[in-house]
């Protein structure tokens, strides 16, 4: 997944971020060159539901699209980091925390599983 810039992504409200992801379902098709499409409604509705539901005030992230219909978040902190990204219905996560790499795939129900929460709590909280 590529990184979409804007200015002042850290500022931005968790709303905002949301309206960033929403709009990523209007790409056209070939956005990112021959065979790339937007992502589908249903994965940037679980990853607005997912951003929503995190139960505890986390940094601002940064949204990513990639070219497969790909659309997830970015954290950074220092050397830690974290994706979480969501295609085919499934939800998947990377994080690097302190040197050790953890991850994660899971069929999204709209509900964060512990591990995941943990790792957006180390890295984002």
């Amino acid at each position: 997944m590529l990184p979409v810039k804007y200015p002042q992504v850290d500022k931005q409200s968790i709303a905002e971020i949301c309206g960033v992801v929403r709009s990523f379902a209007s790409y056209p098709p070939g956005w990112q060159g021959e065979g790339s499409v937007a992502p589908p409604q249903a994965e940037v509705d679980n990853a607005v539901k997912f951003i929503e539901a995190i139960p505890f005030r986390v940094a601002q992230p940064k949204a990513m699209i990639g070219g497969d219909g790909d659309v997830g978040f970015t954290w950074r902190r220092g050397d830690d980091y974290l994706e979480v990204g969501f295609i085919g219905g499934e939800m998947s996560f990377c994080c690097q925390k302190g040197g050790e790499w953890r991850r994660g795939d899971f069929p999204f129900t709209g509900d964060i599983p512990d591990n995941l929460l943990q790792a957006v709590w180390e890295v984002a909280g």
